[in-house]
């Protein structure tokens, strides 16, 4: 939603012209503690002034999805962090920020698991994958975690999943006469009551929204980077088991899917062949898609 950058990290490198941050905005969430956390990069962007209000639209979504399983996951982990990483360096924030406004190429600079296929230059790509696998060695403007927990008690660490606000502090807060304001920005009160913008403390401000504000594209990205990301972490771990077991439970969901569709085909074209009756008799016999076809009517499914 927002973030803000209270004092400059290049205050001490003379040999920067400009005395402002390079900023990167990134996060990883997990549902249930089981999957690996999925990584995303929300905000690229170069010579950015402390102390001016940063507007994360470029990819505002951390997650977001229309089937929320409440009984499957406990809880949803985030953490978020806002970095000042001058390794890129200008060009190559140019590069990623074009490659963000070309379309089909924009969620691989958004899930750096597809950075490798992208035809961002293989040097700033490298550049933004050693950024996220190495972030603890940049200069951290904000970095916090937030649990989420769902049909659970709230207790320290957790917070109740429900529509509102909620801000990261790159450190331990008193607030309890802080307040934020319309325009996303952290206030505080003085003794006489009156709201002043606190500009001495940075954050990032996150939303909690029932409404889905994704995509159809958006959520296929999601789901291809999640299992990308099983891949990856069970392959740079030698679970090899880890990794069929991910992968096949992935596909056979992928090929009940496909089987489905093959289904509603058959059963509105009309005149079948022997080969076809033949097959449209196994679907039908398919029990992992006996609920799907019997809750169909006339073949519509």
């Amino acid at each position: 939603e927002k973030a803000w950058a209270a004092k400059s990290f290049d205050e001490n490198k003379v040999m920067r012209k400009k005395r402002h941050n390079d900023i990167v905005i990134t996060s990883r969430y997990s549902l249930g503690g089981e999957r690996q956390p999925v990584k995303k990069i929300h905000l690229i962007e170069a010579e950015v002034p402390a102390k001016k209000p940063i507007d994360v639209t470029w990819h505002p979504i951390i997650y977001s999805t229309n089937d929320f399983l409440a009984d499957e996951w406990n809880q949803i982990v985030l953490k978020v962090g806002m970095y000042d990483e001058d390794g890129v360096g200008d060009k190559g924030f140019d590069k990623v920020n074009k490659v963000a406004n070309m379309g089909s190429s924009a969620f691989a600079v958004a899930f750096p698991i597809f950075l490798p296929f992208t035809n961002l230059a293989q040097k700033a790509a490298n550049s933004l994958m050693n950024l996220i696998d190495r972030i603890d060695d940049h200069d951290t403007i904000v970095q916090g975690e937030i649990t989420l927990a769902i049909n659970a008690e709230e207790n320290i660490g957790k917070k109740h999943l429900q529509p509102g606000f909620l801000v990261c502090f790159d450190k331990d807060i008193d607030a309890d006469d802080w307040f934020l304001g319309d325009n996303m920005l952290v206030h505080k009160k003085d003794t006489n009551g009156k709201l002043h913008q606190v500009e001495d403390v940075s954050y990032i401000v996150l939303r909690v929204s029932r409404e889905h504000d994704g995509t159809p594209d958006m959520e296929i990205n999601e789901k291809a980077a999640t299992l990308m990301t099983e891949l990856e972490n069970g392959r740079s771990n030698n679970k090899l088991e880890s990794i069929q077991n991910f992968f096949l439970d992935t596909m056979a969901q992928y090929s009940n899917f496909k089987r489905l569709t093959r289904y509603t085909q058959l059963m509105n074209k009309g005149e079948l062949s022997e080969d076809e009756l033949a097959l449209l008799e196994e679907l039908k016999a398919d029990e992992a898609l006996a609920l799907f076809i019997n809750s169909g009517e006339g073949g519509e499914v």
